[in-house]
């Protein structure tokens, strides 16, 4: 069967929003904290707020979708609102519909790929985005100020806009499924119940805006004349994720699957949250380093080269791949058929809890280093993943043979077959 062709459009639309989102997203620590001059505290938690609203957001998109279809300061918080609500509208419906494309089992093959060309889609737009803009708002000047936050925040938002001139594939959709829900309470609940360890992996994961940020804003940032700016730095995780993607479907996973199973997406996503672990403990690490030389040398702490910054995010970019695209696999794969969306959006809520735990834990200020958060947040993601692997052995993969969402879902008898889970 042909690769359906709506496919395209909807990898389009991905694309633009995560343009616009991880653009504005880049900036944000340093604009809290440069330009509205909040704390490095209060800048965390105010941007870990925003994170947050954007993935809880998609609760609402999800039940829509699947049910129906100072003053300067406040100023800004309205906007960040507004993005949220976008983006979080948007978020859990795209790879829910992406992956109705598909006529089940026949194109089961191209149900995969699909997964990982959309998650490759995803960090290309940021890439492109975490690049740009931070370069716009640095090198133009306008408003009388020696950097233009006013552009980098805009010009996202006008190519989100140039990306609604296409014939947008949701209109159709009110032709192609019921109001009426189709559900299996059971699948759900199991899936929902394995998604509870997983919003510490994603309070790690949001941290690369936040103190991973300010982190490279004192280090030195110079390779021979050449400046990377500290929000600039986060491009090299999309970077990353763009490379190591085909490395992983192509070499990597085929390899493995042949010794600890790593066909299973629960398999791959416990790889995943120990990588994040890595990735902190390796931030650690370098931040007693920075500590170190604060405190008892003459040195400017900002010697220390932003690229020892590399490690910590090559660690956290394995660790995506292989727990956030084998989290989506698996929310799409593993929903009743007119729950796909709601599933997905219960996915997207891991997140915004996650950022909601950064918030509480820092708010909670345990500790006077920074090192020792980081050590904190190791440790929590370790336990978490033991954890999430025992809740794992228990769980029967059901596997819902169905044509596509194309036929009305009030009409459709999905089979379901069972089989118990393949532990390491």
């Amino acid at each position: 069967m042909e690769y359906p062709r709506a496919i395209f459009l909807i990898i389009c639309t991905e694309f633009c929003e995560r343009f616009s989102f991880c653009g504005m997203r880049t900036l944000l620590s340093l604009y809290l904290r440069n330009v509205l001059l909040f704390q490095e505290n209060e800048s965390t938690v105010i941007y870990h707020i925003f994170i947050m609203f954007c993935y809880l957001i998609p609760i609402i998109g999800a039940i829509l979708a699947d049910s129906y279809l100072g003053r300067f300061r406040g100023m800004t918080f309205i906007g960040l609102f507004l993005i949220a609500c976008g983006t979080g509208g948007i978020k859990p419906c795209v790879a829910a519909f992406g992956g109705d494309q598909f006529h089940l089992p026949l194109q089961e093959k191209y149900l995969q790929q699909f997964f990982s060309i959309f998650y490759f889609t995803i960090n290309f737009g940021g890439l492109v985005g975490m690049i740009l803009i931070p370069v716009l708002r640095k090198y133009i000047n306008c408003f009388n100020d020696n950097s233009c936050y006013a552009l980098g925040f805009g010009f996202p938002a006008a190519l989100m806009i140039i990306s609604l001139f296409q014939k947008h594939w949701l209109d159709n959709s009110q032709e192609k499924f019921s109001q009426k829900l189709i559900s299996d309470i059971k699948i759900v609940l199991a899936v929902l119940y394995l998604y509870i360890p997983l919003p510490i992996f994603w309070s790690l994961f949001d941290q690369q805006g936040s103190r991973w940020t300010f982190q490279a804003s004192r280090m030195n940032g110079y390779i021979w004349n050449l400046q990377i700016l500290p929000d600039q730095l986060q491009v090299i995780n999309p970077a990353l994720v763009l490379c190591l993607i085909p490395i992983f479907d192509k070499g990597i996973y085929p390899i493995f699957n042949k010794i600890c199973r790593l066909h299973s997406a629960l398999n791959r996503m416990i790889i995943g949250g120990i990588f994040a672990g890595f990735a902190f403990i390796t931030s650690g690490f370098l931040e007693l380093q920075l500590e170190f030389q604060k405190l008892y040398t003459m040195t400017p702490p900002n010697e220390i080269h932003i690229l020892w910054l590399f490690p910590q995010y090559f660690l956290i970019s394995v660790a995506e791949i292989m727990f956030a695209i084998s989290g989506l696999e698996f929310s799409f794969t593993q929903a009743p058929k007119s729950m796909k969306t709601i599933t997905i959006a219960a996915w997207y809520l891991s997140v915004a809890i996650g950022n909601l735990l950064v918030i509480i834990i820092i708010q909670s200020r345990f500790f006077q280093s920074q090192a020792n958060e980081f050590f904190l947040f190791a440790g929590l993601i370790m336990l978490n993943m033991l954890i999430f692997a025992l809740m794992t052995r228990r769980y029967k993969f059901v596997l819902i043979e169905a044509d596509s969402s194309n036929e009305p879902l009030i009409n459709n008898k999905s089979k379901k077959i069972e089989r118990d889970f393949e532990p390491f």
